[in-house]
């Protein structure tokens, strides 16, 4: 691959040349090293450092695949836009600063953040991941083959947005997901395709998601699940969950929606079809309010409720059946002493 290394006519390590209409300074990503003058760590390092609203653009060309061999800094500045006009960010054999093999993609750490078009594939943890970031929008994006998450979303962060995006064939590592939301975060999902990953999108440990004209289709395993969180949704595709064939075997879940440890969801106008196992699966103290969706050809029903949980479609409330014990037999009365010798008849008493 060749590329042209521009010199910078500021000086700037970064690449900084100029400010575009909006006033913001602007940084261009013109090497497909991942490393050097013109690379997106550099590009990184110098949004960091900047106290003014940044953007960097991507002058390569789309589909081009820059190689990470070592972890990317952090994207932790604030009011940063990258424009990375369909760069491919790979790491096969990326490893951390302190020498262990593996790390994430593009890690997203300040405030005010927007990823527009970028990929990132390859990855032994996750393509994209937004730890404790405030107002962060992922969008147009495709992040697939890695092995935790396309996106993980955690340590609080809130105001996340993901839309218009392709996740695909994540999450075999571990049990990963094609976008996971946990650790107290918040997220908007929408208008996403979702497709083949172990787990489409989970949701868990005390975070909130909002789903929105999403397609999960073809995961592993359950398609959508909720567990110690909350989640909230309409127009939802959950398609062939846990239906499918794979090295790993039988899905243990194949739910299209599976609730657990005291969750809540709520969600409209959605299609649940093709699931390996049930529709809807509820269970621990958790609520599920569905309304307006359309069932079918689920392996295992339409619902399956356990434990003390609850669903309730389109107002008619759905609990587990009560266990019903078998009814006690009365012990038969204790049978008196065989007497030796003979009966009236004058036969012997049988023993």
């Amino acid at each position: 691959m060749t590329f042209a290394s521009i010199a910078l006519t500021c000086g700037c390590a970064g690449g900084a040349l100029g400010r575009d209409a909006a006033g913001r300074s602007v940084l261009e990503i013109r090497s497909p090293f991942s490393t050097g003058e013109g690379s997106i760590r550099a590009a990184i390092e110098a949004a960091n450092a900047s106290t003014r609203p940044t953007r960097i653009v991507s002058r390569l060309a789309p589909g081009t695949v820059v190689d990470v061999s070592r972890e990317l800094p952090p994207l932790e500045g604030r009011d940063v836009t990258l424009d990375a006009a369909g760069l491919v960010i790979r790491g096969t054999d990326c490893i951390r600063v302190d020498g262990r093999r593996g790390c994430s993609g593009l890690v997203v750490t300040g405030q005010r953040i927007v990823i527009n078009d970028i990929a990132a594939t390859g990855f032994l943890f996750d393509g994209i991941a937004v730890r404790g970031a405030r107002d962060v929008t992922i969008r147009g994006g495709r992040f697939f083959e890695n092995s935790d998450d396309g996106i993980g979303i955690s340590y609080a962060a809130s105001e996340v947005t993901v839309e218009n995006c392709l996740l695909e064939n994540n999450g075999f590592r571990t049990k990963g997901k094609g976008v996971l939301v946990f650790d107290g975060s918040r997220a908007v999902l929408r208008d996403n395709r979702i497709v083949g990953n172990r787990d489409g999108v989970t949701v868990s440990k005390h975070s909130h998601a909002v789903l929105e004209r999403n397609d999960i289709l073809d995961s592993y395993d359950k398609g959508f699940g909720v567990a110690g969180a909350s989640a909230e949704g309409s127009s939802n595709r959950i398609i062939r969950s846990g239906a499918g064939t794979s090295p790993l075997g039988a899905a243990p879940n194949a739910d299209g929606i599976r609730v657990t440890i005291d969750s809540t969801v709520k969600l409209s106008d959605s299609t649940i079809v093709g699931s390996g196992d049930v529709a809807v699966f509820a269970s621990g103290t958790s609520r599920v309010e569905l309304n307006g969706l359309v069932l079918s050809a689920n392996g295992g029903g339409e619902v399956r409720v356990a434990d003390d949980a609850v669903v309730v479609m389109d107002g008619r409330e759905i609990r587990a059946k009560p266990a019903i014990s078998a009814p006690v037999q009365p012990k038969p009365a204790p049978r008196g002493p065989i007497r030796r010798g003979r009966t009236r008849s004058g036969l012997p008493l049988r023993r």
